[in-house]
């Protein structure tokens, strides 16, 4: 899929549209990949809960210790409070998070607009992405239940088949001579589909107890073990692709749109190749959290080494 996107999607891209329409389709693109920071570093967080809790794991408050009490059959009680905090959570950083996310974006394209040929098609791509983060980042509570009960092949495999679509419909697009707006919703349009199957995934996994569990608020006993660990991760993404991804929207205001398209291409050719690297490794981690809560500590290093030499 991402062999499809830089093979036949980007030399389209590239012959199809304007140089301003392509700085501003890699800003909002850009826009996109930022929404990662909203998340801080709550999905894998609670990913990693809900594989300690599958491993039969009921103590939460400090994961570093092997929990002796561990039965190895998964605790669906404390998976259903997990469930309900997620929802919780997510609920609250999207009334939080989607106004700052409109608001900074909203001042960073003002300059990269007013290059385009038909500003009100570029407002209104824009107002579409940020209609996709609110449903999103709320979908991102199903993903990370999906890994965290070890479904993950399942879920790459969805995944797959999404983004060729996905890449199917963008060459579309570029052929029949659709503009940025086009461009945008066919794109967005995936995501906001993505985030239903994830939903649909959620529910259906695991004989289908996600559909059955209560939404009864969240629980201060995970919240008290995911909250300091979130944090630690939404800094660490924030420190390192947040800076890369927001030097994007930097140079848009100091420099010319040929300029910034260039910039912008190569990190997103860079970003996929980290991505790439990433996920032999990061893949994994719902079965470590799993075995290290089983307290197969042998089992688990040999698995992080496969991972980290892949």
């Amino acid at each position: 899929m991402r062999a499809l996107s830089v093979v036949v999607v980007l030399p389209l891209l590239l012959t199809r549209l304007p140089v301003e329409s392509i700085a501003v389709w890699y800003l909002l693109m850009t826009m996109v990949g930022m929404q990662m920071l909203a998340d801080a570093g709550f999905a894998p967080t609670f990913a990693r809960v809900v594989a300690y809790a599958m491993g039969g794991r009921t103590d939460l408050k400090d994961l570093r210790r092997t929990d002796t009490s561990a039965t190895g059959t998964a605790d669906w009680p404390t998976i259903e409070r997990i469930w309900s905090t997620m929802h919780v959570i997510y609920a609250r950083l999207a009334y939080f998070c989607v106004p700052i996310f409109a608001l900074v974006g909203t001042l960073a394209l003002i300059k990269p607009m007013r290059t385009l040929e038909q500003p009100g098609e570029g407002w209104l791509a824009w107002g579409v992405v940020i209609f996709t983060f609110a449903v999103v980042l709320r979908a991102n509570a199903y993903g990370a239940y999906l890994q965290g009960v070890n479904q993950i092949a399942l879920l790459r495999r969805w995944e797959a088949i999404s983004g060729l679509l996905a890449s199917f419909t963008t060459i579309v697009v570029l052929l029949s001579g659709g503009g940025l707006l086009a461009l945008v919703l066919a794109h967005q349009g995936w995501m906001l589909l993505s985030a239903l199957r994830d939903r649909a995934l959620a529910r259906h996994v695991e004989s289908g107890r996600a559909a059955r569990f209560s939404l009864v608020g969240s629980d201060a006993r995970v919240l008290d073990a995911v909250w300091s660990s979130a944090i630690r991760s939404g800094v660490g993404v924030a420190m390192s692709r947040g800076v890369i991804l927001s030097s994007g929207l930097v140079l848009a205001q100091v420099a010319d749109a040929e300029a910034v398209a260039a910039y912008l291409l190569a990190s997103r050719l860079v970003q996929m190749l980290m991505d790439l690297s990433n996920a032999p490794f990061y893949s994994k981690l719902p079965s470590l959290a799993r075995l290290r809560a089983e307290g197969r500590e042998r089992d688990m290093e040999l698995l992080a080494s496969r991972g980290m030499r892949l």
